[in-house]
């Protein structure tokens, strides 16, 4: 208690009221005088230091208690939502798992993520909107395009077609479905 006590706190550090015999109170501390006990760091260099074997075993000792207290009493942790990846997470992920070669520009397919403290990989913050479901299933069809091996998205033939209005929109046109009036009706050759 000569560095430690309440008088001195070297290193902002009082175990003077730690009770050994229950290490539930001080579980967090103690883990800490744990990795300086078996670093070397505690006791200093410049003071005396008892026998390896007597410090080893304290450190032991001192280990064995807390994982006691600690299956005793888990914590663990405050409960999360589900864990999301962030839209930098996710493309890398996506790129490694199916080797697809998607472009900067995809990206932007995903909304940017919510921050907090700073970070962007929060848990808290990364929920799940509809909107964003919507954009995984964007990225899905590039990807599924990429990992296929097709070198582009097939895009369909654009058709433009002019509706006359000249005929009477009254009057059923063959091609259409019993009950309309009027519309236009033109054939699309799809490819096989």
């Amino acid at each position: 208690m000569t560095c430690h006590s309440d008088k001195l706190r070297t290193a902002g550090l009082s175990l003077e009221n730690v009770n050994l015999s229950d290490v539930t109170q001080s579980g967090e501390l103690l883990e800490k005088v744990v990795r300086q006990l078996r670093s070397g760091s505690m006791p200093p260099p410049s003071m005396p230091k008892p026998a390896k074997v007597k410090l080893q075993a304290f450190a032991a000792s001192l280990e064995s208690s807390l994982d006691q207290a600690a299956s005793a009493h888990p914590n663990p942790g405050r409960p999360m939502m589900l864990h999301r990846l962030n839209r930098t997470e996710y493309l890398n992920t996506v790129h490694d798992v199916f080797q697809a070669n998607l472009n900067p520009g995809d990206a932007s397919l995903l909304p940017a993520d919510d921050t907090s403290f700073g970070f962007d990989n929060n848990g808290d913050v990364l929920g799940l909107s509809p909107l964003l479901l919507e954009r995984y299933l964007s990225v899905a069809d590039r990807v599924t395009t990429s990992a296929l091996g097709l070198t582009s998205i097939i895009e369909p033939d654009a058709y433009m077609h002019r509706v006359e209005f000249t005929a009477s929109q009254r009057e059923w046109i063959e091609g259409q479905p019993f009950g309309t009036r009027g519309g236009t009706v033109f054939h699309l050759p799809v490819p096989g």
